[in-house]
């Protein structure tokens, strides 16, 4: 099966869109691998989902190569902080205290 290209691009933090962050993005791609049984061979289709692989710090807000990546994978830029999310679980009208009878 024939790989996709690895694209290696310097991209904006997007926290504060001020500092460069190096990432290595990799395509989502295909291969096979064979099962043997019974004197018969069956190839599998394997399926690699796509990697974003963050290489440094952003130097200007000092967020963590984990926060960065998990933002570029989920679009998501704005994190909740924990009183925020009391508020929302509230206005949901979820309960926060779970009892146990």
């Amino acid at each position: 099966m024939k790989k996709s290209k690895i694209e290696k691009e310097t991209v904006d933090c997007p926290f504060c869109n001020k500092g460069k962050i190096d990432t290595t993005k990799m395509p989502e791609f295909y291969s096979m691998t064979y099962a043997r049984a019974f004197g018969k061979v069956k190839g599998i289709p394997k399926v690699h989902p796509e990697r974003i692989e963050v290489h440094n710090n952003c130097p200007v807000c000092g967020k963590s190569k984990k926060e960065i990546k998990e933002v570029l994978e989920t679009g998501k830029t704005k994190v909740l902080s924990h009183e925020e999310r009391i508020a929302m679980l509230k206005k949901r009208g979820l309960p926060l205290v779970l009892e146990s009878k």
